[in-house]
């Protein structure tokens, strides 16, 4: 087990739970937002981002799709989040069926999508990048994890 990881993740849980308690005492009910569309074509950016490059990374037989996959999966359902919680009247209708219909089961295909490339035997995804790199003595950062250093990081 990588101990710093998690150290540093319930480090980060500690704050943030009191700070949405804190949080939800504290914000006003409504709030005048100025960059209102960019901060919605943002997300949505990040979206199409996401999903462009799971789709390179899944052309290239890259197992680091599940990142990206797991990402766009998030930003979705933050998407389906502020899209719920943000209209009223009729938008609030669409933002449900938006929700529903779309944004949900695609973060959920997001995610079985990366759950089924990090449960899939290591030889069965390699890349090209995998292939080109894995014969030099000092191979690039980003690369995927061989068997041996995956189940090493796991423990």
């Amino acid at each position: 087990m990588n101990r710093r990881a998690f150290f540093v993740a319930v480090a980060v849980m500690s704050v943030l739970a009191p700070w949405c308690v804190v949080l939800a005492h504290t914000l006003p009910a409504t709030a005048t937002v100025p960059n209102w569309s960019l901060a919605w074509v943002g997300l949505d950016c990040g979206e199409a981002l996401a999903a462009g490059l799971t789709a390179l990374l899944i052309l290239r037989r890259d197992p680091r799709s599940a990142l990206t996959s797991t990402v766009g999966g998030a930003l979705l359902l933050a998407d389906a989040w502020f899209d719920v919680t943000t209209s009223i009247g009729g938008d609030y209708v669409q933002a449900v069926v938006m929700a529903v219909l779309l944004e949900i089961p695609l973060a959920t295909l997001a995610f079985w999508y990366a759950s089924s490339v990090l449960l899939r035997p290591e030889p069965e995804f390699r890349s090209d990048w995998t292939r080109r790199h894995e014969s030099q003595p000092n191979p690039p950062a980003l690369r995927p994890l061989d068997r041996t250093e995956w189940s090493q990081s796991r423990h």
